[in-house]
């Protein structure tokens, strides 16, 4: 068991390895329950996400780093491997540092166990800070990865209908996500 070193903005959470990924499929079913007057939020984890236990380690951006090609006069970026206790407020609050917001839309991951999203800003400029500056940067225990994304119109973003349930466990995945814990 991994506790967090901070607490999420819905309570404390934790990630736990089990020594069978079958063991995992039960722990999940679990999700709901409740633990003291709060449902737990259980969902499928990938240890990668997570912040190196050696903090003293140097760290590797090259995971974070952009995939795609910079796109000319661009303003901006895809945002992922986000906590699912990140919100829009804080991720404005974060990227103003580096630039005007235009727009900022987050959206739960296919497997629900983390946050992706996109920032435009205003000036193309802002892009460069914001990849430079933010790239593997940890937030609620996760190091983000940050990409060149096309501009669109606000409208792409719109909500899209919650379809339920949880993702399908990944082959191979041994480590659950447990959030919305009481503290102690």
């Amino acid at each position: 068991i991994a506790p967090a070193q901070r607490p999420g903005a819905r309570g404390w959470y934790i990630h736990v390895t089990f020594e069978s990924s079958a063991v995992v499929d039960e722990a999940v079913k679990r999700a709901g329950d409740f633990l003291g007057k709060e449902r737990m939020r259980i969902d499928f984890a990938f240890l990668d996400k997570l912040r190196a236990r050696n903090i003293d380690a140097p760290l590797d951006k090259k995971r974070y780093m952009p995939q795609n090609a910079k796109v000319d006069g661009g303003h901006t970026v895809w945002v992922g491997d986000l906590s699912l206790d990140v919100t829009e407020g804080k991720m404005r609050e974060l990227f103003e540092d580096v630039g005007e917001v235009q727009m900022l839309h987050l959206s739960l991951n296919p497997l629900r166990n983390g946050k992706f999203g996109h920032v435009k800003f205003a000036d193309p400029a802002s892009v460069e800070r914001a990849v430079e500056r933010y790239c593997g940067y940890e937030l609620y225990g996760m190091r983000m990865r940050i990409d060149y994304a096309a501009d669109k119109p606000a409208t792409a973003f719109r909500p899209r209908p919650d379809k339920g349930g949880r993702g399908v466990r990944p082959v191979g995945c041994r480590t659950v996500f447990v959030g919305r814990l009481p503290e102690g």
